[in-house]
């Protein structure tokens, strides 16, 4: 039994070096870089030029990132949709979070335990900074999501 599971622990170790041999050759072969390959260039862009942040967000003039998910940057016309998801366990609330889905990307960032007037602070100002933002948990604001979702594919087929 124990040769069985040390084997297994060497061939997950052995996948582990390799993929990280691989990420270290080729840093753009990562899955994050797959994603947005700009991603570096709106890196520099959001940190070069903060308009805004707090501890849920960081604005630029054209940038959007969650503050506890750097890597999720979306350009802040790319932004369609967020809600708010509660969690229950037996009847108690668990976890808070803004959901958000964006042009490439669903995410979202927990505000359990954090006041919630900072949290519509940050709310209100992506509101504005937005176009095309819609704000609710509803059928409409899905399909609406969707659509635009769709659309930004068929505009960029060359994104995942």
């Amino acid at each position: 039994m124990y040769s069985i599971v040390l084997g297994v622990l060497g061939l997950a170790g052995l996948y582990l070096i390799i993929n990280g041999i691989v990420i270290l050759k080729d840093p753009y072969k990562d899955s994050i870089f797959r994603k947005n390959p700009d991603l570096l260039r709106m890196a520099d862009e959001l940190y070069s030029d903060i308009v805004y942040q707090d501890d849920f967000i960081i604005l630029s003039k054209r940038l959007f990132s969650p503050a506890n998910v750097p890597w999720f940057l979306s350009p802040l016309n790319e932004v369609y949709w967020f809600y708010i998801q509660r969690t229950f366990t037996n009847g108690i609330p668990t976890n808070k979070e803004l959901r958000f889905v964006t042009s490439t990307s669903h995410f979202g960032i927990n505000i359990s335990g954090k006041k919630s007037d900072d949290a519509e602070k940050s709310i209100n100002i992506l509101l504005q900074a937005c176009p095309d933002l819609r704000a609710g948990d509803s059928p409409e604001n899905m399909a609406y999501a969707d659509a635009m979702q769709r659309e930004w594919k068929i505009n960029h087929p060359d994104r995942k």
